[in-house]
């Protein structure tokens, strides 16, 4: 039973995911490597019913796929944590069409106003 996801993108924003809510941790300038990147306003969203299904959904075709996991994180890389009941895992992935869809849906949720 999925209790919380996290997401940390390519850039270092943070999606963390639970089942009604979705908190966005923009990176701010100065902690970024480039010292100019901004991820924005930080946001905190209500999920839609039935969003969350989808993101967990996503977020585990990623954990089955062993082909997307990486050893160590580097640039240009993302981290998604899954936290069930019994266990927490970790994956560190680089960029794949299943990567680019969960990010596209987490996007899409916190570009809505």
């Amino acid at each position: 039973n999925m209790k919380r996801i996290q997401y940390t993108d390519f850039n270092n924003n943070l999606f963390d995911i639970l089942p009604h809510s979705l908190t966005y941790k923009a990176i701010k300038a100065a902690q970024s490597s480039s010292g100019i990147y901004s991820g924005g306003e930080d946001r905190n969203l209500e999920l839609p019913e039935g969003v969350f299904e989808q993101i967990v959904h996503k977020a585990r075709a990623i954990a089955a796929d062993t082909s997307l996991h990486l050893s160590q994180r580097r640039m240009l890389t993302a981290i998604l944590l899954l936290e069930e009941e019994a266990a927490s895992r970790r994956y560190i992935i680089g960029r794949s069409p299943a990567q680019a869809e969960l990010e596209a849906l987490l996007q899409t949720l916190i570009s809505k106003e």
